[in-house]
């Protein structure tokens, strides 16, 4: 239960409030002068320090009004008040042909933060953070006017895009699961292949549930936009392990065969396979997030696999980045993020759900017509598709239908072919010595990793 504060000291939390704020718009007033010379330094000043402190002060005396008197008195000061500062914003405009209203607009917010600090209709404390964050908005307008010019349309509708499906589409969808022993046609297509199953088996094949795979959807599309994000602040040609972090968020596979390409004009290859090694590093945090959002429990397990992985990919990164002589400067991120141009694209996003969905029925399909041989087979085979939905479809798995150890290993299994695969990719569109480089990298990783398994 929170304890109410003196009179005395709610009124001095109001006044230091408008103060902060009056300091913020002195502060711009002055710089705002200095750069115009020409103007007056009275000209088109709202106030500072003085004029927001007995604003804030003036809003907890209406609030003192409303409480302890008649609130017909306390509407009188609010009244008052906004139509002295409605007169002064019309004059003021026409004076400077202007219509901004931030200094207005924050002079009624700290009108309305006196008030509310008396009368207490929200907690101090989230008035005293509103009233930071208001005064951080105010201070960093050219960071934020400039953030805001840098902003392209598509990337706009991509972000509303993402509001759409996480926040309008996906609370509305049912999260009830539908499994094949619901779909009798299914069934009698097993039949007419001569696949007998018992339909009490059927019921562990989950075909989808809605709510659930719209819900991963909304996680992968909200880490790639991070990732985009985070590829916007550095930008490009911010050095080997920067560049290849970013690039090993976006698409390892990708990255990897763009440095193939490049192998073929570049002599540094231990270089480019440091970065190719640190790309590697860095998926693998994807992965962890992903199944640690899903999977807790799997992740504390496989954990130390993780980081042998994790350990082994950044160490070979750095022998390679050690025995390169050329300037650790000029990897940049230009081909890596050609890969996604934009942070969220609809068909993209149906594609990635339908995979997913296709990777889960069929992979637990042979799971119960071939048992743990056949799901190790199809997992493989679907990982030449993307890892996401392998990775997904496992910490999904782990623990209820397979046990953590047997999912582990069809993890290590994928990740061991999709490594090769980046090699294969390697040898067809680079250089075949970075090619060879890059097997030697990957083939320690895949070994430690599963010596650990062995070891387990």
């Amino acid at each position: 239960m929170m304890i109410s504060l003196p009179l005395a000291v709610k009124l001095l939390i109001a006044m230091a409030l408008g103060a902060i704020i009056g300091i913020e718009r002195g502060i711009h007033q002055r710089e705002y002068i200095q750069g115009d010379a020409n103007q007056p330094a009275t000209f088109g000043n709202l106030g500072g320090l003085r004029t927001y402190t007995l604003i804030a002060l003036f809003g907890a005396l209406t609030g003192l009004m409303n409480l302890y008197s008649s609130p017909v008195y306390g509407y009188i000061l609010a009244a008052a008040f906004f139509l002295l500062l409605s007169f002064y914003y019309i004059v003021d405009s026409f004076l400077k042909k202007a219509t901004g209203l931030t200094s207005e607009f924050a002079a009624v917010l700290v009108f309305l933060m006196g008030f509310m600090v008396v009368t207490e209709i929200i907690p101090i404390q989230i008035t005293v953070a509103l009233n930071i964050l208001i005064c951080v908005i105010l201070s960093y307008k050219e960071q934020i006017e400039k953030w805001t010019f840098s902003i392209k349309r598509n990337e706009l509708e991509a972000f509303l895009g993402f509001a759409i499906i996480s926040l309008v589409v996906l609370p509305f969808l049912p999260k009830r699961a539908f499994y094949l022993a619901e779909m009798p046609w299914l069934i009698s297509l097993l039949n007419f292949f001569h696949i007998s199953l018992n339909p009490a088996s059927l019921t562990q094949v989950e075909i989808f549930n809605p709510f659930k795979l719209w819900l991963i959807v909304v996680l992968v599309v909200g880490l790639e936009i991070l990732i985009y994000i985070l590829s916007k602040i550095f930008g490009q040609k911010k050095g080997l392990v920067i560049t290849s972090f970013i690039s090993g968020f976006i698409s390892s596979t990708f990255f990897i065969r763009s440095l193939a390409y490049k192998s073929k004009q570049d002599a540094d290859l231990d270089y480019m396979i440091a970065a190719a090694m640190f790309a590697n590093f860095t998926s693998f945090i994807y992965f962890a997030i992903l199944v640690g959002t899903l999977n807790g429990y799997w992740l504390a397990y496989i954990l130390p696999f993780i980081l042998v992985i994790w350990v082994t990919s950044f160490a070979m990164g750095l022998i390679f980045w050690y025995l390169s002589t050329k300037n650790k400067e000029c990897i940049s991120l230009e081909a890596a993020r050609s890969y996604r141009e934009e942070p969220l694209l609809i068909w993209p996003l149906m594609k990635f759900a339908f995979i997913l969905m296709a990777v889960k029925v069929i992979t637990r399909l042979c799971f119960i017509i071939f048992g743990y041989q056949g799901f190790i087979w199809s997992s493989l085979l679907s990982s030449f598709i993307g890892m996401d939905a392998n990775v997904i479809n496992l910490a999904e798995m782990a623990g209820s239908i397979i046990t953590f150890k047997e999912a582990l290993f069809v993890l290590l299994i994928i990740n061991s072919a999709n490594l090769l695969v980046k090699v294969f990719y390697a040898l067809r569109a680079g250089n075949k010595k970075f090619a060879l480089k890059l097997l030697e990298s990957t083939t320690v990783v895949i070994v430690f990793s599963f010596v650990g398994y062995l070891l387990l």
